[in-house]
């Protein structure tokens, strides 16, 4: 068995840190030709004569067989639906001590400070965050990384920032086929916009072993530059691959691209489409500005951690949308 064996699904998160003004998602079945994989039920009742790769899994999926090209998720937000997206409740973000926090609430689909919190900035440094609600929309979502409970000091002040990060976890999960999010970045300073999909079980354990495809990440400061002038603000989107036996050994540094506008057209000044295409073959990754960008990963050459990650299968397992 490969680092992820095929039997296993994704499911697609989009952690939108959530400034993000997401215009729409689509999923397609995968149109390639390729075997058919084996189903728990048969393909009667497809109109086409041979089923796609792409599996799929969740409250919104109602059989196991697609067509090639087949429409299989879409979302056009004219309004939040929660029995399609669900919120993440916790404090610990991904375990590098972020500024926000994500919370179940409309108003954070916009960052904002903890203003009403009692003691101002002193607070931040003493005060204690308890996010355990009494109903399913407020509980936890992840206690990890002090996720449900935090107290601030002054070495590690709480969580000054309210957001959002939303995801598909118990609605849709796929494998294999095309994705497109239409959406605009936001501006301003400690914004992290991102589109990842991530493992609906860590098969292979916890991150990064069970894979994770950022499709799309940002910074939105609007003139943040590295040191030889490359902007590294809004006018830059970054697309990654994590994976490797645990968090030291990540070998996300082997399969990462960023794509930079043109100077003054950074990715905040209108909406542009970011897509995914991912079959059993390859992943490659597109986005538009005047003309498309695309790369390619196959992992063969640099997968050299262990014996064990052949380039085909290293995120052969369903994703979810955060």
């Amino acid at each position: 068995m490969g680092f992820l064996d095929r039997k296993s699904l994704i499911y697609l998160a989009i952690i939108v840190a959530l400034s993000v003004a997401l215009i729409a998602v689509c999923i397609d079945a995968y149109a390639g030709a390729a075997a058919a994989p084996q189903r728990d039920t048969p393909d009667d009742g497809l109109k086409c004569g041979q089923a796609s790769v792409t599996t799929a899994s969740g409250s919104f999926v109602d059989r196991k067989a697609f067509c090639p090209g087949e429409l299989l998720f879409e979302d056009n937000f004219d309004t939040l639906d929660l029995d399609r997206w669900q919120h993440e409740h916790t404090l610990g973000g991904g375990g590098n001590w972020e500024f926000q926090y994500y919370l179940n609430h409309r108003d954070n689909s916009f960052p904002t400070f903890i203003g009403l919190e009692p003691g101002g900035e002193e607070y931040l440094k003493t005060g204690k965050l308890d996010i355990n609600g009494g109903d399913p929309g407020n509980f936890c979502t992840n206690p990890a990384w002090d996720g449900c409970v935090r107290t601030g000091t002054p070495e590690s002040i709480l969580n000054p920032v309210k957001s959002a990060r939303i995801r598909t976890a118990h609605s849709f999960n796929f494998k294999y086929g095309k994705l497109e999010i239409r959406a605009k970045l936001p501006t301003g300073d400690w914004m992290w916009p991102a589109l990842w999909l991530m493992p609906r079980t860590n098969q292979y354990g916890t991150w990064p072993a069970s894979g994770e495809i950022d499709l799309m990440e940002a910074r939105c400061n609007v003139d943040y530059r590295d040191e030889e002038g490359t902007h590294l603000g809004v006018e830059q989107v970054l697309s990654t691959l994590h994976f490797g036996p645990n968090a030291w050994t990540n070998a996300y540094d082997t399969s990462t691209a960023p794509k930079n506008s043109a100077s003054g057209q950074g990715f905040n000044k209108d909406i542009h489409r970011y897509q995914l295409e991912w079959t059993p073959e390859f992943r490659s990754s597109a986005w538009t500005v005047t003309t498309s960008c695309k790369w390619m990963e196959t992992f063969g050459k640099e997968a050299t951690l262990t014996s064990e990650l052949p380039g085909r299968e290293i995120l052969g397992h369903q994703l979810v949308l955060p």
